[in-house]
């Protein structure tokens, strides 16, 4: 069974000036909220909030402590166009927040489909 997760992507505004001068039309920190909602059969919903670097089109997040439950990574190239298949990937956190309840630091991967345009970007999971 899948779950929807929605993730969105802002410049915050105090970011602005450092990335004025930025290589590529994206470059800079990107502040990321990923939501992932409750579900019917009792898994816990959640919300991330960290900040991801964008250098040269490429997005690099993470969120979390590595090798530590609720750990994840954001990777991926946005095109020309904003249009981005971001690759997250990480450790569950505690039971109730994940599907079929399994233990906590069992790894995961899943695609983001994603679109940016040069202040906000949103995505969903694939």
């Amino acid at each position: 069974m899948s779950t929807s997760r929605v993730a969105a992507f802002s410049r915050p505004l105090r970011l602005m000036a450092a990335t004025a001068f930025a290589a590529g039309p994206f470059d800079g920190v990107w502040a990321v909220t990923l939501t992932c909602p409750s579900t019917d059969d009792g898994v816990y919903g959640y919300v991330f909030r960290f900040d991801a670097q964008v250098t040269d089109n490429v997005l690099h997040g993470e969120r979390g402590s590595r090798d530590t439950g609720g750990w994840m990574t954001l990777d991926g190239r946005i095109d020309d166009s904003g249009h981005a298949r971001l690759e997250a990937r990480g450790l569950t956190g505690a039971p109730v927040y994940s599907v079929g309840q399994v233990k906590s630091l069992t790894p995961y991967i899943y695609i983001v489909d994603a679109q940016f345009d040069s202040a906000n970007g949103s995505g969903h999971r694939i």
